[in-house]
């Protein structure tokens, strides 16, 4: 489906499972996999398919989400290949998404990241291309898609493995082809009139799929032109705060009042913190060096008898690096969490000195009014 780097994720995202890691990049498919797994079965069920015609059809979903699996793994060999990391893959039942940590530093960068993932799916039909046998054109074959089997799947692959590089070359976002646009208008313009020029047709590709979707009672289609329009707004947010964020550093940001909790205290120590301070995540120290961060149901749903009396340094669960209070700001935009309210401790020489998370960025932008588009966006 595309890439990108993590800005804002729903709480919905997070129900995944990882698969495997490779290369310390996380491949993680989504719960609804299961269910449009357990959909196809009932629905066979009850129209009356034998066992033979349902396994064939769970074949073919497992073989179209493989051609998605190499089509991010393309995106993610290009991104490393560019020296930019990459977080995680995350496959959903409409496709997947590559996070990379950090955008790409120019727009050869991009588009070459972009049309690595397409270029997978084409290489792998046409490599396909010896071993079909007469079939009726593409464009004719969407009945023949209905009812798979060893005939025709060599066919259904091929067509997938087209249908997905075609399809991600669109010029709107999430799709591929929006990403080259903007790196295309990029070669020409500043980076935000290029994610501009890029999102008003990705919003006029979104108006085509949503009038057809309309008129042709398609359902599918209108969601798509939905969710283009919603990514094309993500993206011009993501390219605001980029474009204000320019030569802002970490210690101008900051956030220096909150409260920590020391990793010697036990959770009933902890309590005052709790009952006095409204913070949604404490800072765990040690010697004025941070060890973590908790967030503040995970204490609340510890305090029990069998966790009272225990250190509160033992409910870390996930480990968050600090950031260099020297580190430019977008350098901080780009590697925090996705959740908006979510801390990382900040430091110098190993020390706390503050906070920082997307709210404290938001906050800052909008208050120093670095871009009239900044503040009408987060106003």
């Amino acid at each position: 489906m595309g890439f990108g780097t993590s800005v804002f994720k729903l709480p919905l995202m997070k129900a995944t499972f990882n698969l495997f890691t490779l290369k310390g990049t996380k491949m993680g498919i989504h719960w609804t996999f299961i269910l449009l797994i357990s959909w196809i079965l009932i629905a066979d069920g009850l129209t009356g398919k034998t066992a033979v015609e349902s396994l064939w059809k769970i074949i073919a979903v497992m073989a179209a989400f493989a051609s998605v699996v190499l089509h991010e793994l393309g995106h993610m060999f290009a991104a490393r290949y560019y020296g930019i990391p990459v977080k995680e893959i995350l496959l959903l039942p409409i496709g997947g998404m590559t996070q990379l940590k950090r955008q790409p530093e120019t727009p050869g960068q991009e588009i070459m990241i972009s049309l690595s993932g397409p270029a997978v799916n084409l290489i792998i039909a046409f490599a396909l291309i010896p071993f079909l046998s007469g079939h009726t054109p593409l464009w004719r074959s969407v009945p023949f898609f209905l009812s798979i089997d060893r005939l025709n799947f060599i066919f259904f692959l091929h067509a997938v493995n087209v249908l997905l590089g075609v399809i991600n070359l669109i010029p709107a976002f999430p799709m591929d082809g929006g990403r080259v646009l903007r790196g295309m208008m990029e070669l020409f313009t500043t980076p935000l009139k290029a994610t501009n020029i890029a999102v008003w047709v990705s919003r006029l590709v979104s108006l085509l799929f949503l009038i057809s979707g309309l008129i042709n009672a398609n359902l599918l289609l209108v969601i798509a032109g939905v969710v283009l329009m919603l990514q094309g707004t993500m993206e011009k947010h993501n390219a605001l705060v980029r474009d204000a964020l320019n030569n802002v550093m970490l210690r101008d940001i900051l956030v220096t009042d909150y409260r920590t909790i020391s990793s010697s205290l036990t959770l009933r120590d902890a309590l005052p913190s709790l009952t006095d301070y409204r913070q949604p995540y404490f800072v765990i120290t040690s010697n004025e060096a941070p060890v973590g961060v908790i967030d503040r149901g995970t204490l609340i749903r510890n305090l029990d008898k069998k966790h009272i009396d225990h250190p509160v340094k033992d409910l870390i669960t996930e480990e968050h690096p600090s950031f260099d209070i020297a580190m430019p700001a977008l350098s901080a935009w780009e590697s925090l969490p996705p959740e908006t309210d979510m801390i990382i401790p900040v430091t110098s020489n190993g020390n706390l000195v503050g906070v920082i998370s997307r709210d404290a960025i938001i906050e800052y932008l909008a208050m120093h009014k670095h871009s009239i588009a900044v503040e009408e966006v987060f106003s």
